[in-house]
């Protein structure tokens, strides 16, 4: 039985915070085939600054190279002058590409938070804890309290 949500998910981060700016930010690739096949894949990232070109969007490639933009995977980072949505997730299922990545878009001079990448529903139960670089995992089954 799958407890935590990290025995059928994996997170992992695809880009760092970057400084004010404007153009696409580059973002590292997850494969979609690792640890056995994953069915969805969740970008999230927040904007610092909300506006209506600032857009998260997807590619996807076969061979890890080759990326081309999916159609309306737009998640725009708005202000309709009520809302300021400056964080954006983006949820796709059943991608047709083995890797896929995320493309922030900043047309408006916006800091990006670090891009998140979280792969879910694994098709293998065994999904590979980060290990390396500044990632952990720790699964706690009820903590007392201190």
């Amino acid at each position: 039985m799958r407890n935590y949500i990290t025995e059928w998910a994996r997170p992992v981060k695809v880009a760092d915070h970057s400084t004010a700016a404007t153009g696409d930010v580059v973002c590292a690739s997850v494969d979609m085939a690792e640890d056995g096949g994953y069915d969805g894949v969740l970008f999230l990232t927040s904007y610092g600054t909300a506006a209506t070109n600032n857009i998260l969007k997807a590619s996807g490639s076969d061979d890890d190279s080759t990326f081309a933009e999916y159609a309306s995977t737009a998640q725009v980072a708005s202000n309709d002058g009520t809302n300021s949505n400056e964080d954006v997730m983006l949820d796709i299922q059943n991608p047709l590409q083995r890797y896929v990545k995320a493309v922030p878009e900043r047309a408006t001079s916006s800091t990006l938070e670090s891009v998140w990448a979280i792969r879910y529903r694994s098709r293998d139960m065994a999904v590979t804890d980060p290990t390396a670089g500044t990632g952990a995992v720790v699964r706690v089954a009820s903590p007392a309290d201190a």
